[in-house]
């Protein structure tokens, strides 16, 4: 996502014709929290700290795999994916509501946050699905 907005330039790009006049009204509101660094700097932030708890969480899955105590580590893991669901829950949001309104600046809505979350869940409902119909056809099961 940060590609297209920084090859088509964002939010400066040409006005439309008839709606020039309220559109540029809205980019003077947004335009302080909109302009092309700061959705950067953003994007940048939210993406690396997803990363990093990802990490963290794989890391820690390693290793209670290589050691016999696992329960302190399968906590600690519990702990860390549960500030991961919350904060990966709050900025997936915000960081979309951010990548849609880079784009067009006059676009708004209140359901979006509900409509992205359905798609994720559906996401992740199929995924399972289709990984435990693969995992029943090649009989790896214990």
């Amino acid at each position: 996502m940060i590609l297209p907005i920084s090859f088509t330039n964002g939010c400066k790009r040409a006005l439309p014709f008839p709606e020039a006049l309220r559109m540029m009204n809205s980019w003077l509101k947004k335009g302080a929290y909109l302009n092309i660094p700061f959705v950067i700097i953003r994007t940048v932030i939210c993406g690396g700290l997803w990363i990093y708890m990802v990490r963290m969480m794989r890391k820690l899955s390693i290793e209670s795999d290589l050691t016999n105590d696992f329960l302190p580590l399968h906590f600690k893991s519990l702990k860390v994916a549960a500030v991961f669901i919350v904060f990966f829950g709050v900025t997936e949001q915000l960081m979309a509501w951010d990548w849609v309104m880079a784009i067009d600046v006059d676009w708004h809505s209140t359901l979006f946050g509900w409509y992205l979350f359905d798609d994720m869940w559906l996401t992740g409902v199929i995924s399972i699905i289709l990984l435990t119909l693969y995992v029943r056809k090649k009989r790896l099961t214990a």
